[in-house]
């Protein structure tokens, strides 16, 4: 976690970030507006997401405007893997605004997902994340890293990474809905819990207005991540897994294809 006074601090933030990822000391970073700077806490969300925006100046390559607008920060960052032990590009480091304000239902993006006690941004790979599990799950259960494993002992610690890790999603989710006011902003899943819809697109960075949009659950996207390990440990070639092929940007309802596998 970081305190952030402006674009340079944040700048800096992010650089010991990047070098805490490639000691695996973390998968995520938080980015904490400095409350020297921070707006009133009853400040609108559109105005906090404004704030929060401009401090990724020099980080991002759009302008804080796109961003509020459901623009996508989306970093690519090359780590080594940590189930298969090569160096990969993770494309889908995302940066993800948050407010106390959205915790008001008065105010009109009103959505407790977004919400947070301080205004923050919160970096974060899902495809990193979920491989940081499922290794610390094999050094855990198995007490070996994953590419030193036998095939039977591998895929048993792939399943029951992908067992557990739809369970933690599907948990965090529930929890949300339990202190949402469902009627203003839906949130539901679907198709056996493999698809959930939310009031607002992950991973935008921010938006100016709320519509319901459909996103892939893990039940969906680990087995695509699973299968390409596989195939690394069968022939010694990394699929290069972009990010839209594993975890599509959240949909619209009335998108086509939106709920293809």
């Amino acid at each position: 976690m970081a305190e952030i006074h402006d674009a340079s601090s944040m700048a800096a933030a992010y650089e010991n970030f990047l070098m805490a990822l490639r000691r695996k000391e973390t998968v995520a970073g938080l980015f904490v507006v400095s409350e020297a700077i921070a707006l009133p806490l009853n400040s609108s969300v559109v105005s906090q997401f404004e704030q929060c925006a401009e401090l990724m100046l020099e980080v991002s390559e759009v302008s804080p405007d796109w961003l509020v607008d459901g623009g996508r920060l989306a970093k690519s960052i090359e780590l080594e893997c940590p189930v298969t032990g090569i160096m990969r590009i993770f494309d889908d480091f995302d940066a993800v605004a948050f407010c106390p304000q959205s915790l008001n239902i008065d105010d009109p993006l009103y959505d407790p997902m977004m919400g947070a006690p301080v205004p923050c941004i919160n970096f974060n790979s899902d495809i990193y994340a979920f491989s940081m599990f499922t290794r610390d799950l094999s050094l855990r259960i198995k007490g070996t890293e994953l590419h030193e494993l036998a095939g039977p002992d591998r895929r048993e610690i792939f399943h029951q990474a992908s067992r557990r890790w739809q369970q933690f999603a599907c948990a965090t989710i529930q929890g949300y809905m339990t202190i949402t006011d469902l009627d203003r902003c839906p949130v539901s899943f679907a198709d056996e819990e493999s698809i959930w819809y939310a009031n607002h697109q992950d991973p935008a960075f921010a938006e100016r207005t709320k519509s319901q949009f459909a996103h892939h659950m893990p039940k969906r996207y680990t087995p695509k991540i699973v299968a390409a390990w596989e195939r690394y440990f069968e022939t010694g070639q990394l699929d290069g897994m972009p990010v839209e092929s594993i975890t599509p940007f959240g949909y619209g309802q009335d998108q086509p294809g939106a709920f293809a596998s």
